[in-house]
């Protein structure tokens, strides 16, 4: 705790490892929906059944097959974030960011396998994403979502055969994908060079006088008060700020 608190002060102290730890945070920020897509069903079949299931994936490997949905579900989020959810989760994000244009089968339909299914290249379902490919393969998935909208059965129905064997299923889902886009090369290098701002300055606090970190710190500050004196806006050490929030 002693070392931590020790580098708090450090980082307060100096505005240009400030910026660095503010970009390096704000790039590992948390998941967000990058696809989202809603499935409808609107059919009826002569057997009678209470029960549906939810599929999205390719013959390799499937999502969400294993969970059986009812008019209780309504309103539910079920979610998969790792092969303890799905035994198809590492499968799925492979095919999804390989840069191969993969057929994608969903579908909503009965537990007993009647229903509509629908089928689209990757490059369909994502053209909206300006990844610059045919599936998600600019981004990073670590996690599948499905929301149950609306779910019912009506036995028998239309009963168009006039002997009670049918049931008409209506139902809507929302598939969504989360994740973070990968970050670009230039991105990486400028967490780079931020990481090794702080190290160089915590040897040079720790070891004193070593000339090549001394003169490099000497160039920062030299710099900082440059933009000062020019009137140019310098980033505020988080001990100089004021806010109206209480401290926790």
């Amino acid at each position: 705790m002693k070392k931590y608190a020790q580098f708090l002060i450090l980082v307060k102290k100096h505005t240009l490892l400030l910026v660095f730890l503010q970009v390096g945070f704000a790039l590992a920020g948390r998941a967000e929906t990058i696809f989202s897509m809603q499935v409808n069903a609107n059919f009826g079949n002569r057997s009678i059944f209470n029960q549906a299931n939810f599929t999205f994936g390719t013959y390799n490997g499937t999502l969400f097959d294993g969970v059986v949905l009812g008019t209780q579900d309504v309103g539910q989020v079920f979610s998969i974030s790792s092969v303890a959810d799905d035994v198809d989760f590492n499968t799925m994000i492979q095919l999804l960011t390989n840069s191969t244009n993969d057929v994608i089968f969903y579908s909503l339909h009965a537990s007993s396998g009647v229903g509509d299914y629908n089928d689209a290249f990757e490059s369909q379902l994502f053209s909206g994403l300006t990844n610059g490919g045919p599936d998600l393969a600019g981004y990073c998935i670590q996690s599948f979502s499905l929301y149950i909208n609306s779910l019912s059965f009506q036995t028998p129905g239309r009963n168009p055969n006039h002997d009670g064997i049918w049931t008409d299923m209506n139902g809507s889902v929302t598939f969504s994908i989360q994740g973070t886009p990968v970050p670009e090369p230039s991105t990486i290098a400028i967490l780079t060079l931020g990481v090794t701002v702080i190290l160089m300055r915590i040897v040079y606090v720790r070891r004193g006088s070593n000339s090549l970190t001394k003169s490099f710190f000497m160039f920062v500050n030299e710099s900082t008060n440059r933009c000062r004196q020019r009137g140019m806006a310098v980033p505020v050490p988080l001990s100089r700020r004021t806010s109206s929030a209480p401290r926790v």
